[in-house]
Parts: structure tokens; C-alpha cells; sequence
């Protein structure tokens, strides 16, 4: 057999890895009993083999790509980058589905590719018969190809029952299912700044204001385009009815979603809309700042040091927290500064 007809096999992330080593033992082992006939990347660079070179030379040289499919890894780009180099050279392509519907695809560079889900043994062994008929792997009928097909598929499902049963019990995520749904992008060096104003009595409200004008002045200064529901709204009413919530959710998780950095000011333990947006902040692996006057709630406490994106740093008064920000200026939203 020469190089020519060698298969590569395209994998992302640990299961469909697994996966990938069992389908090249099966294609070679049992039904077309071939050694060397698919490349597997983990399985076939040599130990100080320099394997982006091998990659592409592997995808240059090989008469048939397939793609190894589950809901984790169907928006990896090494899974695109792949199959596009493979098409880019005339090379065939087929989507192999573990654990998903074949409709998973619809809105990727794979859409228009026939996909097989794996769980059907029928549609396995024809892909099988189809595979031989381009490549030429073997001389043997079909009848018993289709044969040694449903064994070698029989033999997978057992092999991979617990990696099978893991994918199942998962649930594709899909970053623009977080609301609200229609924003996709950020806006560069946007700034959301977060204080709980409902919880703040009306005496120190104007003190707020006051500050948060100066925070927001000293923002700019360094770049930020600032967003600050407290600074736009009319007054401390706005922030105590009902309609001033569903605004909030219309308006605020917008904005939330579209900035780059969230700096948050927590002056006080409260039950807050606060600790939800930094919440969201959070999840959606947003440069978070906080600075708190006393001790922070239960997790965020420890926030600092075990989730990389997000900063703490304690204050006593308004003033502090203007005299921190003039001294690290944009290293505070770059997470350059070191831990104190």
C-alpha cells in the first residue's frame, strides 16, 4: 500500500482522542488488516519529531479525511483547520457523529458533507464498503467486508461504552445561547462599571456620584470607553422599582456582554444584583475587578489567585481606590500586576 491511501483521522479533545485510537485499530486490524493505513496524531509523530510539519504533510498525502465528531469539540477550529486542508487538496471528507444528531452540523464548514452517526451499524458498514471502494484497501467481496465491518462496529460499541455514555450525559455548550442571544461581539477597551445603588442609602448616594465621576473621567484618560448605569441614571428611584429591574435586564446584561473589562465597587455585604453581574462577568471570562471595602461573600473571597481573569483589592475610601487606579494604571485591567 503506498502513502497515497493512507486515511487521516481528525480528533479534538480527550473522548473523540480515544475514539480516534480505537477506529484506526479497528480499520486496520480487523477489517482491512493493513498496518500504518490512518494517521492519528497523538498515535503516529515519533517522540522529537517536529509534528506541525508532519501534520501538514500527512494532510497533504492522504486520500481520505475523517473528522470524529461529538457536541464538545464540533466549534474547535483544529477540527475546520483540518478537514479545510484535507478539501483544499480534493481530498474527501466524512464527519463521523458520536453521541450527537447529524443536523449539529448546520451551521459549520462541514454542513455540506454526508455525516455518519457512528450508533448507526448500517449506515457504519456502508461507509465502510464506500472507503473501500475509493481507496482500493482490499480484494476481498463486499458481502464480506459488510461482515467484517459489523464485527469491527459491534466490538467499537463495547470498547467505547463508558466514553459513549460520558458523551451522552453531556450537553453541547454554546456561548451564544447566553443572553441576550443577538450580541456576538465586544467592543475593544469598553469598560462596564458595576455598584450596587439600590442597597445605598441616600446620603451616601451623592458621595457615589461624585466619585464614580471622577473614576470615570480618570477611565477615559487611559482609553476606556466607560459604561456606568449608576452615572446615567436620573435618580436613586431608578434603581428600587420593578420597571427599573426589567430595564436593568434589557439594558445592563447588553452592555455586560459587549464590554471587555468589568470593574466592580463593593462597598458593603449585600444581596445584590451586584454579586450577578459579577457573576456573569465571571462565566463569560471577562477581565473582572473588584474592589471591596470589607470581606468579600464565600467564593469571591478566594476568587483571586484561582481564577486568573479576576482581580481583588481592598479599599477604605473612594479615594483609594482613585489614587490605586492613577498608580497601575491600564496594567490593573491587563492582569500584569502581581499578587499582593
Amino acid at each position: 500500500m503506498g502513502e497515497i491511501n493512507r486515511i487521516f483521522i481528525s480528533w479534538s479533545g480527550e473522548a473523540s482522542k480515544i475514539i480516534a485510537r480505537k477506529i484506526k485499530s479497528a480499520f486496520e486490524d480487523v477489517i482491512f488488516n493493513q498496518e500504518g493505513l490512518c494517521f492519528v496524531s497523538e498515535i503516529d509523530i515519533a517522540s522529537g519529531t517536529d509534528w506541525y510539519e508532519k501534520i501538514r504533510d500527512e494532510l497533504a498525502s492522504c486520500k481520505l479525511g475523517i473528522s470524529i465528531i461529538t457536541r464538545g469539540n464540533m466549534l474547535e477550529p483544529w477540527i475546520y483547520f483540518e478537514a479545510g486542508a484535507l478539501i483544499s487538496n480534493g481530498v474527501a471528507v466524512i464527519p463521523l457523529i458520536f453521541e450527537a444528531q447529524a443536523n449539529l452540523l448546520k451551521d459549520t464548514p462541514l454542513a455540506s458533507k454526508q455525516a455518519i452517526k457512528f450508533a448507526d451499524s448500517e449506515k457504519f458498514c456502508s461507509m465502510i464498503c464506500d472507503i473501500n471502494r475509493q481507496l482500493g484497501l482490499t480484494t476481498i467481496a463486499e458481502k464480506q467486508l459488510n461482515v467484517l465491518a459489523n464485527s469491527a462496529h459491534a466490538d467499537l460499541c463495547a470498547e467505547l461504552r463508558p466514553t459513549l455514555d460520558e458523551l451522552r450525559n453531556k450537553k453541547a455548550f454554546n456561548e451564544a445561547n447566553i443572553y441576550p442571544k443577538t450580541v456576538r461581539t465586544i467592543n475593544k477597551k469598553s469598560m462596564y462599571i458595576s455598584v450596587p445603588m439600590e442597597s445605598i442609602d441616600e446620603a451616601e448616594y451623592q458621595n457615589v456620584q461624585i466619585f464614580l465621576q471622577q473614576l470615570n473621567q480618570i477611565l477615559r484618560s487611559l482609553g476606556y470607553r466607560t459604561i456606568s448605569p449608576a452615572l446615567e441614571a436620573e435618580s436613586k428611584s431608578d434603581f428600587d422599582y420593578e420597571l427599573g429591574a426589567v430595564k436593568a435586564i434589557k439594558n445592563n446584561f447588553r452592555n455586560l456582554k459587549q464590554t471587555e473589562y468589568i470593574l466592580v465597587i463593593y462597598p458593603h455585604s449585600v444581596a445584590s444584583s451586584l454579586l450577578l453581574e459579577i457573576g456573569y462577568g465571571i462565566a463569560l471570562t471577562k477581565c473582572v475587578v473588584i474592589f471591596h471595602k470589607e470581606k468579600l461573600p464565600y467564593i469571591l473571597s478566594e476568587a483571586r489567585g484561582n481564577i486568573n481573569h479576576v482581580m481583588t483589592i481592598q479599599y477604605s475610601e473612594y479615594d483609594d481606590i482613585i489614587k490605586y487606579i492613577k498608580s497601575n494604571g491600564i496594567a490593573l485591567f491587563c492582569n500584569d500586576l502581581e499578587e499582593e
